[in-house]
Parts: structure tokens; sequence; C-alpha cells
């Protein structure tokens, strides 16, 4: 399983002490998924939430910060090129424009993302016979505690 997790300080939600946590992103029978989980020392409260697709913007921002940025650049022209934005409706559930959106980018400059969606992305392109390569274009801005 491929997996990227950065480590929080919350607000407790009942008592507002701080708490410790985790956000966690995943790749689970080749989709995406995010996981939240905090736990408060003071009360007892434990509160985990999370889902398949796309990360929500703050547990995105926390793995980017923390493990850097990469980038997925696909061949993905000619007869298998519908091949690509299929993987990103896959692995992320988007629309067909956004699909497309991000198929144009990984064809040109590339699309930039966490490792593991870059990761998952390559996998369901190598998959369809399509060649994909990934690089970290970013260093973590933070160091992982």
């Amino acid at each position: 399983m491929t997996e990227q997790a950065s480590r929080i300080t919350a607000t407790c939600g009942t008592c507002a002490a701080e708490c410790d946590g985790w956000l966690v992103q995943l790749i689970r029978d080749r989709r995406l998924h995010w996981e939240r989980e905090s736990s408060c020392a003071s009360c007892g409260t434990t509160v985990c939430d999370g889902d398949r697709g796309a990360a929500p913007a703050d547990v995105r921002a926390a793995l980017l910060a923390d493990h850097g940025e990469y980038r997925l650049t696909a061949e993905g022209t000619g007869p298998r090129s519908g091949a690509v934005p299929k993987a990103f409706r896959d692995a992320f559930e988007v629309s067909l424009a956004e699909a497309g959106s991000a198929a144009n980018a990984a064809r040109g400059a590339g699309w930039c993302g966490t490792r593991v969606e870059v990761v998952l992305v390559q996998r369901l392109l190598d998959g369809a016979g399509v060649a994909a390569s990934v690089i970290e274009v970013r260093e973590p801005q933070r160091r992982t505690r």
C-alpha cells in the first residue's frame, strides 16, 4: 500500500484542549483515499473521518508541505490518448472537463500533486499501456515530526 501521513495538532471540539492526530492519504484497491484522526488526551474524545477520492484542501496542503510536490508526465498521444483522462477520472472521481484538463497538463509540462496522487495515476496509466514518469519537483517545506 502506498501512503503518506502528516502529524497534526488540533483543538478538541469537546473541551478545547490541544489534540494530536494524523492526516493520511493512501491508495487502497487502486483508489485514492484520505483519513483524518485526532485524539484528545484531556477528555478522551476521538475524531476520525475520511473518504474515497480527492483529499480536502487542508489534508492535501499538509501532505505537500511535509512531503513535497511531485510531477507526473504522460506520453498519452496516439491510440491510447483516451487512457490519460480516464486515469484521472478513475483516480479522483472528477468530471470529464476536470479529467481532460489534468490530462492536458500531464501531456504537457506535467501534472503536479502529492506523491500518493501521482503514483496512483502512474499505476493506472501503466495498466492502460501508457508510459508516464514521476519526479519530485518541490522539496518538503516543513519537517515531519
